[in-house]
């Protein structure tokens, strides 16, 4: 009888320091400096793999804090503790970084909708989310990448370009094609990104990629001189579309490396298909770039 009622005496206490715990997680949310910050020890409190001695530490002076009830000293104790909590953010960022999947399917969510935006055609991406059950995911995801980065998705393209684009015929259908594509893509890839991740750390990894291949871009496609005149904007944003084309097809190996390690019976459907869809972007960008150039329409895909 004696153990049973030690045993019950010890689920007592630890159901009492699971709900401090818990409560000093949650305290958390209005000390730390930023939410990301708190999210950062929200994940690492949870997931309880990464720096346990740090968060421990943490999460034991806030319960402190908690309990304290001179002001002054509260006070301090808040400084203090926000301090360690960027500490450790700090130190647990370089642990945290998004996969390259996470980041693929940023730059594919990005280009389906510039292109829904440039085409003013629907976006297909928000019913094929809905179809899978992540429709919540679709706004959270992009709210989160615009408040993490000013620029994404900031303006709309017939405010970029300073007229609205208007689009019929092949190129129409082309438009079409990718856009039936492109989100059929990004669902399959959702399945291979990082648990957690945070947006703005993403977001500077993606432009710091971006701004070197641009370079690379701005040198392949050159433009007439009457192209440069007339449609200067376009000119750069199809540069634009072409380097996100090129930061996934340079991807493609460690892609192939990484997904395979979490579903290894999927990743090859879902890497061809990818692929099918990038081809895709590059005969519509290969179109749009000769018809800027030359007034007509070619085939063959963008020479990136």
């Amino acid at each position: 009888m004696r153990k049973v009622k030690n045993a019950k005496k010890d689920n007592t206490i630890k159901l009492i320091t699971d709900l401090e715990y818990v409560r000093a997680v949650e305290a958390a949310k209005d000390i730390a400096e930023t939410h990301a910050e708190y999210k950062v020890l929200n994940y690492l409190a949870c997931t309880q793999r990464l720096f346990d001695k740090e968060v421990a530490e943490i999460l034991v002076a806030i319960t402190s804090y908690l309990y304290t009830n001179d002001r002054a000293k509260k006070f301090k104790m808040k400084i203090a503790i926000r301090n360690n909590i960027r500490a450790l953010t700090n130190a647990a960022l370089p642990h945290l970084l998004a996969n390259t999947n996470t980041q693929i399917f940023t730059i594919m969510f990005e280009l389906n909708e510039i292109l829904v935006d440039y085409s003013s055609l629907e976006n297909k991406l928000i019913k094929e989310i809905e179809k899978k059950g992540f429709q919540e995911a679709y706004p959270e995801f992009k709210n989160a990448m615009q408040e993490a980065d000013g620029n994404f998705l900031k303006e709309r393209i017939n405010v970029v370009l300073g007229y609205e684009p208007v689009f019929s015929g092949e190129i129409k259908e082309k438009f079409l094609d990718v856009l039936n594509w492109l989100p059929k893509t990004i669902t399959r890839l959702i399945k291979y990104n990082s648990q957690f991740y945070v947006p703005s750390v993403l977001s500077e990894e993606i432009n710091r990629k971006l701004e070197i291949i641009l370079q690379v871009a701005n040198k392949k496609l050159g433009y007439t001189d009457q192209a440069e005149k007339l449609f200067k904007n376009e000119c750069t944003l199809i540069n634009e579309l072409a380097t996100r084309v090129m930061l996934v097809q340079g991807a493609f190996p460690i892609l192939e490396e990484e997904n395979r390690k979490l579903f290894p019976t999927e990743y090859k459907k879902d890497l061809t298909h990818l692929k099918g869809t990038l081809t895709r972007v590059k005969n519509l960008l290969g179109i749009l770039y000769d018809y800027l150039n030359y007034g007509e329409i070619k085939k063959g895909e963008l020479n990136v």
